[in-house]
């Protein structure tokens, strides 16, 4: 074999080499986002969509944060700032409020019509572009309240998400027992005799929460499991 083939016999087999990696990468991601992915099949009659067109998942429901201490309530959806936030469902505003430590500014929908009923919180909205409903307010499905908050605004040193929480049933504004946070906490405490799985219960994993198909190409929930630990997002 001459110096010529010998070259192109190794370039061959560097180029079979990286295709079988490049195969074997392949399917092991599919399988990893097979099995990371929540069926949507068990979403509420009511919750008809997802806030955002796009995205990608900063921190996940029940994502356990050392900084802060607890089990995140929510699902941290990364957007370019300004995208605009729709509701889940129909329903009706109970909160709409800007400068709330933490979250910048935040709504708040009751979905009475949902089966089971729940509560929708998007945090971390832009008090710059102004919320677009107010609380009492009945809104459609897919109706804009708002808009992703600008890294200045957004309540934190974090880069500018949606933080996206559905809580089970429907609780007051005003609902002091769970450890008084309410709508305030992005996250477990334990406090008053309440425990960081049962605050966790009390809430839902927006993944399995809105019929978003996982098979879907684009925008979706879905994350690789066991859930990391994350810090500083709320």
């Amino acid at each position: 074999m001459t110096g010529t083939d010998d070259g192109a016999a190794r370039s061959t087999g560097r180029i079979r080499r990286a295709a079988r990696l490049a195969v074997a990468i392949s399917a092991a991601t599919g399988a990893i986002s097979a099995a990371a992915c929540h069926d949507p099949s068990g979403a509420p009659r009511g919750l008809e969509r997802a806030p955002l067109e796009e995205w990608t998942v900063l921190q996940p429901f029940g994502a356990w944060n050392a900084s802060r201490g607890g089990y995140h309530l929510a699902t941290d959806l990364v957007a370019v700032p300004g995208t605009p936030v729709r509701t889940a469902g129909a329903g009706q505003v109970i909160f709409a409020q800007v400068e709330v430590e933490g979250y910048g500014a935040v709504v708040v929908v009751r979905h009475a019509g949902a089966d089971p009923e729940v509560t929708t919180l998007y945090g971390h909205l832009s008090a710059r572009r102004g919320l677009q409903v107010r609380a009492g307010e009945s809104v459609a499905a897919g109706q804009v309240v708002g808009f992703v908050a600008d890294d200045d605004e957004d309540g934190g040193p974090w880069e500018p998400h949606l933080h996206f929480g559905v809580r089970r049933g429907s609780p007051s504004v005003d609902d002091s027992s769970l450890c008084g946070l309410w709508p305030y906490v992005g996250y477990t405490r334990a406090c008053g005799g309440w425990t960081h799985e049962q605050v966790r219960a009390l809430w839902a994993d927006p993944a399995t929460m809105v019929p978003v198909p996982c098979a879907r190409r684009g925008p979706r929930f879905c994350v690789p499991e066991p859930a990391a630990t994350f810090r500083g997002q709320r």
